[in-house]
């Protein structure tokens, strides 16, 4: 037994001295593996570095924000200590939707009753317990859903000044639920004349979908002056499911007997303006007045911004935003970062804007995402802002609580800058898309003015093979 062991024992340490010649040998092949791919000369370096300065900030505005088709029929109005005051009114239109009496022969001398709004409504800021009074206006120029509607709109020029309806409405609606809003009558005749034409109109209004809009165009909210400043801004949802509607009642009588009620009659609108579904048109209005603020905000689109500000603003509600621009100086420094011989490839950019007062106050009235854009009015976003995809890039504009600053996202902008002497120097940051016109949010940022902005650049540079 002894002599046996005696012999396994070598053997075993033969085996384990060749397993380790051949895991040696297997990975010193698979260090060279693919080597002969890489071309003579192409060594890549990756480095960081922060530029200072150079890089601007302005408050600027939009007055030609998209308003129409965003499936919201805004209406209120707010202010702010920081930001003065807004005020929100809107447009919508309807389409036939159902109706209680199928026979249109069976009876006469429809009599109007009463209007009544249906609505999915949101709360979207300010002080919702003080109680407004809205008025509701005929729309008296056609609108075409293939236009394009902007905010700045003066809807004055397209309704009947003299109110036909009028509502109240405070608190906070709870979402997805419908709220009953009954119309009070303004002014008798204009009413009276307009529900009936609404339901006295030939049956085939009821069938072909564009008929309705062409030739009814359309009913106008807007806070009334009495209502205070300081109140709150609503969105009523004009999406296809779980949207809000227009419902009228009205009476006819017996042909037979014109003294006698025959029916009551029920007419019921959807008010919803997806294209997909229907040919009705929204349009909202938003007029931002910043007298007494301090703020002057220059137009997006203007090619001389002024002076860098020492506090720039994002504000909701397609208010004010703020605009960096990266000057000449930046881009010398930038360029000078890829020595000759090099290509420079930028594989992460940041700029982080910290917030003027950091507290909790602060942050809860703060927006969660920023987003940017390189024509914040069209929400032209920039590459690093593909909001369409934001599932599978890489963009923060999160607000960082612990540190009291949004950090964004600028790499795929400054490379496009690196390689296109013409692209845009500019970037604004504003509400996220989904948000522009859902919130009131607000937040103060420190402005270059007062500190430099940074920008913190990771990239690889790439040696140019012979």
């Amino acid at each position: 037994m002894k002599k046996f062991l005696n012999h396994r024992f070598p053997v075993a340490g033969t085996v384990v001295v060749a397993l380790i010649a051949i895991l040696t040998c297997c990975t010193k092949v698979e260090y060279d593996m693919g080597g002969n791919l890489i071309p003579n000369g192409q060594n890549m370096k990756v480095k960081f570095n922060t530029l200072t300065g150079n890089v601007h900030t302005y408050n600027t505005i939009s007055d030609y924000h998209v308003s129409s088709h965003i499936n919201l029929a805004n209406f209120g109005k707010a202010k702010s200590d920081d930001l003065g005051k807004t005020k929100v009114g809107s447009i919508f239109q309807y389409t036939y939707y159902y109706r209680n009496d199928g026979n249109f022969e069976k009876g006469t001398n429809y009599t109007p009753d009463s209007t009544w709004l249906f609505t999915n409504m949101s709360y979207f800021g300010g002080d919702s317990l003080k109680e407004q009074t809205f008025y509701i206006y005929e729309v008296t120029q056609e609108l075409f859903p293939d236009s394009v509607y902007t905010t700045s709109l003066d809807y004055t020029e397209m309704i009947n000044p003299t109110p036909m309806f009028s509502f109240t409405y405070s608190g906070q609606p709870i979402e997805g639920n419908m709220d009953t809003l009954r119309l009070k009558v303004e002014d008798e005749t204009l009413a009276k004349e307009y529900m009936t034409k609404l339901g006295t109109v030939d049956s085939v209004y009821y069938y072909i979908d564009t008929l309705m809009p062409a030739n009814f165009y359309g009913m106008c909210i807007m806070p009334a002056d009495s209502s205070p400043e300081d109140a709150a801004i609503y969105g009523m949802n004009l999406a296809y499911d779980n949207g809000s509607y227009l419902r009228t009642y009205g009476h006819n009588y017996k042909i037979d007997d014109p003294s006698a009620i025959q029916d009551t009659i029920i007419r019921t609108y959807t008010l919803c303006d997806d294209l997909d579904h229907y040919n009705n048109v929204s349009i909202n209005f938003i007029k931002h007045d910043y007298e007494g603020t301090g703020i002057t905000p220059v137009q997006e689109r203007m090619n001389d911004l002024g002076a860098p500000v020492s506090t720039s603003y994002i504000q909701g509600m397609a208010g004010v935003a703020t605009t960096i621009e990266f000057d000449e100086n930046f881009m010398t420094e930038l360029k000078a970062l890829c020595p000759e011989g090099y290509d420079m490839v930028i594989n992460q950019a940041r700029i982080r804007l910290p917030l003027k007062t950091k507290t909790a106050e602060k942050f809860n009235g703060a927006p969660e995402r920023i987003g940017a854009y390189l024509d914040y009015g069209s929400l032209n976003n920039t590459i690093d802002y593909y909001y369409a995809y934001l599932d599978y890039i890489t963009y923060d504009g999160f607000l960082n609580r612990s540190n009291g600053w949004y950090s964004v996202n600028v790499e795929f902008h400054l490379q496009k800058m690196l390689e296109k002497s013409d692209y845009s120097s500019r970037i604004t940051l504003g509400m996220p898309y989904t948000h522009v016109f859902k919130s009131l949010e607000e937040v103060a940022l420190i402005g270059s003015a007062e500190q430099d902005v940074n920008v913190e650049i990771t990239y690889t540079l790439i040696n140019k093979p012979d």
